[in-house]
């Protein structure tokens, strides 16, 4: 069983620094947190996900699942009538991995809340998917009084094959 965890901060930086140290500690859980991303909540709302990928394309990327567990949490907005036509079928793709997300992994109501609320500006927030949850809570929680966690169960980042807008 897999667990989505949510560390938040109320200082929009707190999530990459803390992020960078826990990568490089040594618990029988860390490899959970090489794939783990930061989230900082501009002023203006956006979310900016940072994520370290290595550049090997056989690593494979995460990204576009990172991308649709936060729009699952909060929805991207609707794209105004200036914005260009890959920007919208951008979020139109994102939108409908997230609702996708929603669907394969059913995340309680509360946990969606409560990620919500997190993601506010000025603050930021870690996101990881763990496999050993107990172990991880014992020290996520010494970095944060903001720990949010939610059973995905044995989730696949295949199960984000969402239809795939284009423009014509």
């Amino acid at each position: 069983m897999q667990e989505l965890v949510m560390i938040g901060f109320a200082e929009k930086h707190r999530a990459v620094e803390v992020l960078a140290q826990l990568q490089r500690l040594q618990f029988d859980w860390s490899a959970d947190l090489q794939d783990a991303v930061a989230v900082e909540i501009e002023s203006n709302g956006r979310l900016r996900l940072n994520h370290s990928q290595l550049l090997d394309p056989e690593s494979g990327s995460n990204l576009a699942q990172w991308k649709a567990i936060l729009s699952a949490i909060v929805p991207l907005p609707h794209v105004p009538p200036s914005s260009t036509a890959e920007t919208n079928i951008e979020v139109c793709n994102i939108n409908a991995q997230g609702s996708n997300w929603l669907k394969v992994t059913s995340l309680d109501d509360d946990f969606l809340r409560d990620a919500a609320a997190v993601l506010r500006p000025g603050n930021s927030a870690i996101l990881a998917i763990v496999r050993e949850l107990e172990p991880a809570l014992v020290v996520l929680s010494a970095y944060s009084y903001i720990v949010l966690r939610t059973s995905i169960g044995h989730f696949k980042a295949e199960y984000l094959k969402a239809p795939q807008f284009r423009s014509e």
